[in-house]
């Protein structure tokens, strides 16, 4: 008996001295951090992030310069609203195009009535430009843009393995999708997108409309749960500045790899800092 109590004192004590990573699991996030004119801060590491989940500090155990693949799926709203405004989109986007990284793919939507895929993802840039030329308005449509949502998060779902975002372009405007924000946001969260928007405002939009509240709603929640930028814009024609931007930001983003103890019950939320107080930080916060 005494022989029993000693090895099961030696053994509780091996088991207390197993270093805590060994009860961990490596998990990894994606963050942008630019500076207050939106260009992509370069150069941190691992002493410069802080990950906190449910509110519980995370140990950093690495951090470098994203250079996966990303799958950006572009959906722009080609309804008649859009009539005058699609030149500077088109713009734009074949400046968006130029710029982001060739190893990025990318796909168009347009989403004047029900949407419709112009280009699947590609690297192509010949087939880009010939799919940007084919963003025209069609008259008599309104927008669809939340079931655009729901379509490009049901098709990122089956590709797991590969960094993806989603970037809309959109006018202020009739909805014509009959669905709640709500559901829209679940399928955003399960296709695991940090969702971008540009929104062209306009005057004569009901604050009060039912389909325009679900718009708002799903835009102004679906980017701050999911890191993205939310960018009301009075003109189209600075539509080029800002995809530039985002593309050297998508182009600039850390992998950050921390330690996560294992848990039964996953975390809920996700917070992304960097020790300094003059960059903005873009990252999810929540899973």
């Amino acid at each position: 008996m005494a022989l029993l109590a000693r090895l099961t004192f030696a053994l509780i004590t091996l088991l207390a001295h197993i270093p805590l990573l060994a009860q961990t699991d490596e998990w990894t996030v994606y963050a942008s951090v630019v500076d207050r004119t939106g260009t992509p801060v370069m150069g941190l590491g691992a002493a410069d992030f802080a990950v906190r989940e449910n509110g519980d500090a995370r140990e950093i155990l690495r951090v470098s310069q994203a250079t996966d693949s990303l799958r950006v799926a572009v959906l722009v709203d080609t309804s008649q609203e859009m009539r005058n405004d699609l030149i500077d989109v088109r713009q734009g986007l074949r400046g968006f195009v130029t710029e982001i990284d060739r190893r990025h793919e990318v796909s168009l939507t347009g989403f004047g009535g029900p949407p419709i895929v112009l280009v699947d993802y590609t690297r192509d840039l010949k087939r880009l430009e010939a799919g940007i030329s084919r963003l025209l308005a069609r008259p008599g449509t309104g927008s669809y843009l939340l079931s655009a949502i729901i379509d490009t998060s049901r098709t990122m779902r089956k590709r797991r393995d590969l960094r993806r975002v989603i970037v809309i372009i959109t006018m202020q405007g009739p909805e014509f999708s009959e669905v709640s924000y709500q559901t829209v946001l679940e399928y955003v969260k399960e296709s695991g997108a940090p969702m971008h928007s540009y929104v062209l405002r306009r005057e004569g939009i009901s604050p009060t409309d039912p389909a325009a509240q679900e718009v708002e709603l799903t835009l102004a929640v679906g980017t701050q749960m999911t890191g993205g930028r939310r960018e009301e814009l009075l003109s189209a024609m600075s539509m080029t500045t800002r995809l530039q931007s985002l593309a050297s930001e998508l182009n600039n983003q850390y992998q950050v790899v921390y330690a996560r103890p294992k848990m039964l019950i996953p975390p809920k939320t996700i917070q992304v800092g960097v020790k300094r107080a003059d960059v903005v930080v873009r990252a999810p916060r929540v899973f």
